[in-house]
């Protein structure tokens, strides 16, 4: 799902799963990731929810401009000593009596919001804000107040960046403008075929172990407005229980005459039938 310059995606075994608007199928008993792209030219700080509970524990990533990450699960420990893969699971009669039932269960909202543009200073500004004794060209300005130019929480672009496993880890952990930026990812998909489906959402729970780790980081005066993504995981259709991840490269069969299609079709090119 692509929208207001973040590009936001479900996962089963590093494949990209398929949406049909905000539905996502996949198995019950799957492990899956959350992808994320920052499209725009501003830092973004990214809440995630699922099953209406805060995975992060009040905490937010934090992913510069034009980069992009997998967070593999419940984030717990920084370290990645305490950290879970997302699973999905069959939500039974069980677990419904002990646990109660949420109006979200089955739902991934994420919530994300934008750095504010950076000003664009003059050498007015300068003159303005220390006198007429500025130094005009070379030297140095000390003890010079920006509070008022660039926000109350400033601006910190002593950020490190490196990469590890072929993803750029200068995404962060945050909690207002100080961030935890993800350092490593091992992420496994355990599937189970053996649960019975109810007709109930699927939940999300804790599965394997991930290793996931995190650093600090930081972000700049954020936008006043915020935007947000909502996906519904399924583990079954009105038709039969998903047996396997519909990926994006999964091609759809036309219930009339067998034929099979990119996912990119809509209807059958030979009967005009609709292809799910």
């Amino acid at each position: 799902m692509y929208s207001n310059k973040l590009v936001a995606c479900v996962k089963v075994d590093g494949k990209v799963l398929r949406e049909k608007g905000e539905e996502v199928l996949l198995p019950f008993g799957s492990e899956y990731s959350l992808y994320f792209k920052n499209e725009n030219s501003r830092k973004v700080q990214i809440k995630v929810e699922i099953d209406g509970q805060d995975v992060m524990n009040g905490k937010a990533l934090l992913l510069n401009a034009g980069d992009s990450m997998d967070l593999a699960g419940y984030v717990k420990d920084i370290h990645g000593d305490d950290n879970r893969a997302f699973k999905f699971i069959t939500k039974t009669s069980e677990i419904s009596d002990f646990r109660g039932d949420r109006a979200e269960d089955g739902l991934i909202k994420i919530s994300y919001t934008f750095e504010k543009e950076r000003p664009i200073l003059k050498i007015n500004d300068f003159i303005n804000i220390c006198g007429t004794n500025y130094p005009k060209s070379g030297g140095f300005v000390d003890n010079v107040d920006f509070g008022n130019l660039f926000g109350e929480n400033g601006y910190h672009d002593n950020i490190s960046h490196t990469t590890t496993n072929n993803i750029s880890n200068n995404i962060s952990y945050s909690t207002q403008n100080v961030s935890l930026r993800n350092s490593n990812l091992n992420s496994t998909t355990n599937i189970s075929t053996t649960a019975v489906a109810s007709n109930e959402p699927g939940i999300t729970v804790e599965g394997s172990a991930t290793g996931q780790s995190f650093q600090r980081g930081s972000i700049g005066v954020l936008e006043d407005k915020s935007y947000t993504m909502v996906f519904q995981l399924k583990g079954l259709t009105s038709e039969e229980v998903v047996t396997k991840p519909i990926t994006v490269k999964t091609k759809k069969q036309c219930p009339s005459c067998g034929k099979k299609y990119k996912s990119s079709f809509q209807y059958c090119p030979k009967d005009g039938t609709y292809l799910r």
